[in-house]
This record gives C-alpha cells, sequence and structure tokens, in this order.
C-alpha cells in the first residue's frame, strides 16, 4: 500500500532540487564542523526525580487542523515571522526546554526562515523536524540555527540510515530517530542512536491521503512502546541515551500517564501550537 511519507518522499525528492537553488550563496559556504552540540541532549535529560521535559512545536498546520488561526488577538496585524517569534516566546516564558520547528511547507505550513528566525531571538535548542531524505536538508537546517533533526526510520535501510547519522555527526547536528511502528525498531537500534522517539501516531501506516485518519493514534502506545518491547528498555538502560514520547498529547493527563515510564521527553505539537495561551498551556504540563 502506497503511504502518506511515500507520497511525502516523492514531493522532497523535487524540493530538494528547489532548496539547491533558493539557498545556492549559504550551502556553498557551508563547511563542515565535527564540534559536537550537547545542547539539545543537555536540556532534555531527566535525572531521578526530574518531571518529564516539555519539547513544543512550532506547527502552523497539520494535514486536518489550521494552529496558529486560533492564537488570540494580540498576533492581528503580525507578519507572519513576528507569529512565530510570538509563539517561540510563549513557550519561553511556559518554560519548554526547547522547540520543535516544522520546516515541511506543503502539509505542516513551515519554513526553514522559521528556524532562522526564531534561532536570531532564542538560545533555546531547536529540533528541525522535516522529512529528511537527502544530507542537504539536514544541512540547511544546521545553516539555519538548529541544533538537532528527526530522522524517520521509516525511509532508510540499516546501512542508509548510519550514513545518515554519520552525515549528523560530521556537521554538528544531534540526530533524532524516530519510530512509528514497532517494525523500526530494529533497524533503528542496530544504529548508532542516541536519541530515540517514539511517535504515538503510526504515521508510516498512513494512508496516501491522511486528512481523515491524522489523528488516529493514542497516548497509551507510550506505554504499549514501553511494556512490550524489551530492545526499548535496553536502550534506555544506558544513561546517556535520550527517550522522547511524540503525538497524541494534549493534557496534563497524557503527560502523567508517559510520566509513568523513563521518557526523557514529551514533545507536544497541535495542542501547544493552536492554544489560545501557549505560555499557560506549557507551564500546565511542566506543572504535572
Amino acid at each position: 500500500m502506497r503511504t502518506f511519507l511515500d507520497t511525502v518522499k516523492e514531493k522532497k525528492k523535487i524540493e530538494l532540487t528547489e532548496l539547491k537553488v533558493k539557498y545556492k550563496s549559504e550551502l556553498d559556504a557551508f563547511s563542515y564542523s565535527e564540534i559536537e552540540d550537547l545542547s539539545f541532549i543537555s536540556s532534555l535529560r531527566r535525572n531521578l526525580g526530574d518531571k518529564i521535559k516539555i519539547i513544543s512545536e512550532i506547527k502552523p498546520r497539520s494535514p486536518s487542523t489550521v494552529n496558529l488561526s486560533n492564537h488570540n488577538s494580540d498576533t492581528q496585524g503580525m507578519t507572519e515571522l513576528d507569529i512565530i517569534k510570538n509563539l517561540a516566546n510563549e513557550y519561553n516564558i511556559g518554560g519548554a526546554s526547547a522547540f520543535s520547528i516544522l520546516t515541511d511547507k506543503e502539509y505542516f505550513g513551515g519554513s526553514y526562515e522559521y528556524i532562522k528566525t526564531v534561532r536570531e531571538s532564542f538560545t533555546t535548542p531547536i529540533l528541525h523536524k522535516e522529512f529528511i531524505i537527502d544530507p542537504l536538508q539536514l544541512i540547511l537546517g544546521k545553516l539555519m540555527g538548529a541544533n538537532a533533526a528527526l530522522i524517520l526510520t521509516y525511509y532508510f535501510s540499516k546501512q542508509e540510515l548510519q550514513e545518515i547519522l554519520e552525515v549528523a555527526k560530521r556537521i554538528g547536528v544531534q540526530a533524532v530517530v524516530e519510530c512509528s511502528v514497532p517494525e523500526e525498531l530494529d533497524v533503528a537500534l542496530s544504529c548508532d542512536v542516541q536519541v530515540l522517539l517514539l511517535n504515538n501516531r503510526p504515521i508510516s501506516l498512513l494512508p496516501e491521503d491522511p486528512k481523515n485518519s491524522y489523528f488516529k493514534g493514542s497516548v497509551d502506545n507510550a506505554g504499549k512502546f514501553w511494556n512490550d518491547f524489551s530492545e526499548v528498555r535496553d536502550f534506555k538502560s544506558n544513561s546517556k541515551n535520550i527517550l522522547i514520547s511524540a503525538s497524541c498529547i494534549s493534557s496534563k493527563e497524557d503527560i502523567m500517564q508517559i510520566s509513568k515510564f523513563p521518557y526523557d521527553a514529551a514533545l507536544v505539537g497541535n495542542a501547544a501550537s493552536s492554544n489560545v495561551s501557549p505560555a499557560k498551556f506549557i507551564a500546565s504540563l511542566i506543572e504535572t
């Protein structure tokens, strides 16, 4: 069955050509650096007795919702980039440990410029969230100011995944490897992975048109991943590793449920981006 991610991959191949033209001068000036960036990991590590850390997402829309239009009247008259900066400021006030910023335009309304805009105003670690299929996307995220990048296991064989992880390391970007179905764990954990994100929504199984099924998933999957798969527990037995739960997280009750397990952080997307008072919402999750 052709999936949503298959469709996206084909579109990304076309987009890569456009990005090479749009950011030619920046890419030509880029030089590799093997200086390790530990800020993302350091901001998320959950030590004994700590509350779970919150990654707040800048997601203008999803395949089935529009988020930023729900914000209060204070944003009226603002430019697009000012709205993004305002949302990041709300998250910062609320106490978010990191930001996740979408750069996919077609499905999520994102932009590489959003990373640049937020980085110019905040020192908070940034996760570049994109459907990454090529090192060029990693490099662009780095150029714009990202500290970390999401890598979907779905797109890679074991060898291919290890290769792109090595590229991330070479340019000083922390790779965050995502699995959304248990079948992807073998590929992901056969590689040198330090940050593992488990998606409570099985995005790898979404049909080609995800509008009516995008919200399928459950925060209960966070517990299932932990309880049912020893490889996840083995991964977290290494105290240096970071475990993140993402998707279907929209309330204090959801955070309480995830906190029962040794996840270091929870990534909150639509519920944060669409909230009329993001700062208060994020603060309420942290206080849980």
